[in-house]
């Protein structure tokens, strides 16, 4: 597991409005620094690698245990 700068836990928020919080997050932090996002949304899987795409981030990490999805995202 990588150590994040950041961790967003957005448990109970899904669709566009988790895709919102984790996208504000990231642009108010700087270049290089990692964020951690903690959800329960289990459409996620193909959002966040969407947005990441879209927005020129870099995922790291994806990892799944339970219910609960990880995503370690750069900025």
């Amino acid at each position: 597991m990588l150590k994040s700068d950041k961790t967003l836990d957005v448990h109970g928020v899904t669709g566009p409005k988790a895709d919102s919080v984790t996208e504000q997050a990231l642009e108010s932090m700087h270049r290089g620094q990692l964020l951690r996002v903690i959800t329960d949304d289990h459409s996620s899987k193909r959002r966040i690698p969407d947005l990441c795409a879209d927005r020129g981030f870099q995922l790291l990490e994806v990892r799944e245990e339970g219910r609960t999805l990880y995503f370690t995202i750069q900025k």
